[in-house]
C-alpha cells in the first residue's frame, strides 16, 4: 500500500480562507471543511477541519436534514450546519475551504 503525499501541513489548515458553500449536498463530497460538523447525539465530529466530505459524510448530512423537514419538533442538532430560509425553503450551508 503507498501513501498520498500530504499536500498541507495540519497546522496551516485554521489559517485558510474559509467560504459558505450553497450548493446540494452531492455537490459536498471531495470539498475541504473549515469547521468542526458535529451531530447530536451523538457529538462526534463527521468531519473535522482540513478532511474532505466523503460520501457516507454527505449521506449522514443529506439523512439529517431530510429527518427535520419530516419531523418537526424532532429535529436532529447539528453543530457547523447553517440552516436559512431562503425563498420560502429551508437551505442548509457548511463554510468549506476556499478552492
Amino acid at each position: 500500500m503507498t501513501l498520498k503525499r500530504q499536500r498541507q501541513a495540519p497546522q496551516a489548515a485554521p489559517t485558510l480562507a474559509t467560504v459558505r458553500v450553497n450548493m446540494a449536498f452531492e455537490s459536498y463530497f471531495r470539498r475541504i471543511t473549515g469547521i468542526l460538523l458535529t451531530p447530536y447525539p451523538p457529538r462526534i465530529p463527521v468531519p473535522i477541519p482540513a478532511e474532505r466530505f466523503n460520501n457516507i459524510i454527505v449521506q449522514y448530512v443529506k439523512l439529517a436534514c431530510d429527518f427535520n423537514a419530516r419531523f418537526p419538533g424532532f429535529e436532529t442538532d447539528i453543530h457547523g450546519l447553517v440552516e436559512h430560509r431562503l425563498d420560502g425553503e429551508l437551505r442548509y450551508f457548511v463554510d468549506c475551504v476556499r478552492p
